[in-house]
Order: C-alpha cells, then sequence, then structure tokens
C-alpha cells in the first residue's frame, strides 16, 4: 500500500498529500505509516523530501525501531544532498544504531556507505570508521549481503572493511 501512495504523490506531484504525510510523522499512531511511505518516496523521488529534512529527522526520536529502520534508509537516501544536516544527527544516529535491531543496524551500515562517498574529508573517514564498527557486530549470516555494496564503493578502508567481513564469513 505505501509503494502505491507514494507512487501516486510523487507521479502527480501531489504536494498537499506529501504534506500531510509528513505532518503524520509527528503522530505516534501514525508515524509508521507516514515514514514508510516517505521512505518509499525516498526511492523514488527524493528531492521531494529534501525540504523536510528537519520533519524526517524528529523520527530518530521515535520509539519505535522501524521508525528508525525507515529514518535511516531515508537518510541513506537523501546522502547525497543532505550529508551536512544528517552528520549533524550523527549522535542520535549511533545511539540508535547501536541499540537497534538488526534491520536498524543494516540500515545504519547502508547510511554510512552513503556518507562515506558523500561527506567532506573529515565525514568520510569517520563514516568508514562506523563501517568497520558495524561490520564487527552485525551477525555474520547477515554480513555477506553487503559485500558487493563495499567492493564496488569508493570508500576509506575499503579494504580493511572487506577484510572483516571475509575473515567474519570465512570466505578466506
Amino acid at each position: 500500500m505505501s509503494k502505491e501512495i507514494a507512487s501516486s504523490i510523487v507521479s502527480a506531484n501531489k504536494i498537499e498529500a506529501l504534506n500531510y504525510i509528513i505532518k503524520n510523522l509527528k503522530q505516534p499512531e501514525s508515524e509508521l505509516d507516514a515514514i514508510n511511505i516517505c521512505y518509499e518516496i525516498s526511492l523514488i523521488k527524493p528531492d521531494l523530501l529534501i525540504d523536510h529534512f528537519g520533519d524526517i529527522a524528529i523520527c530518530l526520536n521515535s520509539k519505535n525501531s522501524n521508525v528508525h529502520k525507515f529514518t535511516l534508509l531515508i537518510f541513506s537516501n537523501l546522502a547525497n544532498k543532505k550529508w551536512h544536516n544528517i552528520w549533524d544527527c550523527r549522535d542520535r544516529i549511533c545511539d540508535i544504531i547501536t541499540a537497534g535491531d538488526i534491520l536498524v543496524l543494516e540500515s545504519g551500515l547502508l547510511l554510512f556507505l552513503e556518507m562515506a562517498k558523500f561527506g567532506d574529508g573529515e565525514i568520510r573517514n569517520e563514516a568508514s570508521h562506523c563501517i568497520t564498527v558495524i561490520l564487527e557486530i552485525l551477525p555474520v549470516e547477515n554480513l555477506q549481503k553487503f559485500t558487493k555494496a563495499i567492493a564496488e564503493s569508493d570508500i576509506l578502508f575499503k579494504e580493511k572493511s572487506l577484510d572483516i567481513i571475509s575473515k567474519r564469513t570465512g570466505l578466506q
């Protein structure tokens, strides 16, 4: 259902509907549905969400790990344009990732991979270290699916990250 709603909003450029969805991010009873639709929009046309970054960032304060997962995934899709804003939220993001479930860890890894691509020198360096930490704590059975994404990326410490995956999954 979220895909269809997002597709409808994007294809018809329904700004009023988008604004309604964004408004519902602040309502605990509707935040999961709203952030899921925003995530689907970010896959289709992330530029529609750029001006709503602050509203989306509020979802980092949710108590729902699924809301956190979708928020981190949206941030991944906005990383090339909002890397500085995302980096300003890094303390909260790190708290969420370290306390989160496996899906939140994976979403955090995807976000830091994007930050390691698009951030400035300092952010690229720090994001690369965050990638290393997540690779060390992510369950082994979830590691291998990130091998291709890391191998094809232009991130600092790429070889170290691939070595961690190889060692932890026994691929050496």
